[in-house]
């Protein structure tokens, strides 16, 4: 797993790793980057220039070891990377290390971090990125702000919601709750404005079946479910409205979503 103190991207997601922290670049804070397939950089020779329709293939750098490197400060050299053609998820996977670091100086390391992208594949991967150390504290904070919806939030409820029924003991290593992955202790949902569909509902249900408390601010309340089934002439789509949700606890018939019309990617 990538190390949560570190900004410069997560290991286990193989589009959020850094180009300068993978094996044989070893570049550290305070290295100053000199040239680019050696291109030396001045005032009119930027990094930006020189990287132009780089991404996805190898560019060679030139290095000066700035202090992290100790006896090899001052020295320099060249070593081959690969740009990155898109920096949403190294962002996304830095802005979930802060928001664990912050939980954790909060509760002084009592409190794990989770946070839920989405209701579809994406969302369960990085639910399962870090559940082992998360769940292994004294109470879990998950965060589906934000969240793009889908359709798992079913498995979601399951696996937040398990309660501890026993232990188990391995020799010469931590217990294990059984199940595995129960939270030890409460669970807190987290949610603000734009969570919807899925993403909404997974709130609703953490409230009825008691996994615990949500707090921040109301969820959007857009749990009709759509299909894309008609693609127009001019590259737009057409939603259709298709699939209600009923809830117990006085909720009843979930609403607010419509036809839409919507530029298609």
């Amino acid at each position: 797993m990538g190390d949560h103190a570190n900004p410069c991207g997560e290991s286990s997601d193989p589009l959020a790793t850094s180009p300068l922290t993978r094996p044989g670049a070893d570049a550290k804070a305070g290295d100053v980057l000199l040239a680019i397939d050696g291109v030396e950089l001045t005032g009119e020779r930027t990094p930006a220039m020189e990287l132009v329709g780089a991404a996805g293939r190898a560019v060679e750098l030139t290095l000066r070891n700035g202090a992290g490197h100790g006896d090899r400060a001052g020295q320099q050299r060249r070593v081959a990377v690969v740009p990155v053609r898109d920096e949403e998820r190294l962002r996304y996977q830095e802005w979930v290390s802060a928001n664990r670091r912050t939980v954790r100086q909060a509760s002084q390391g009592t409190f794990g971090y989770l946070h839920i992208p989405d209701m579809m594949a994406n969302g369960w991967a990085q639910l399962h990125r870090d559940l082992d150390t998360e769940t292994a504290l004294d109470g879990l904070i998950v965060d589906v702000r934000r969240n793009r919806g889908g359709h798992t939030s079913q498995l979601v409820a399951e696996l937040i919601g398990r309660k501890v029924t026993g232990w188990s003991m391995p020799r010469g290593e931590k217990p294990r709750t059984y199940p595995h992955h129960a939270p030890r202790g409460p669970v807190i949902i987290l949610a603000d404005e734009f969570a919807g569909s899925d993403g909404d509902i997974i709130t609703q249900v953490a409230k009825l079946r008691g996994i615990g408390p949500v707090i921040g601010t109301r969820t959007w309340g857009g749990v009709v479910g759509i299909d894309n089934r008609f693609a127009l002439a001019d590259g737009t789509g057409v939603t259709q409205p298709r699939y209600a949700n009923w809830f117990s606890g006085g909720v009843g018939w979930g609403s607010r979503t419509s036809a839409s019309r919507r530029t298609s990617r």
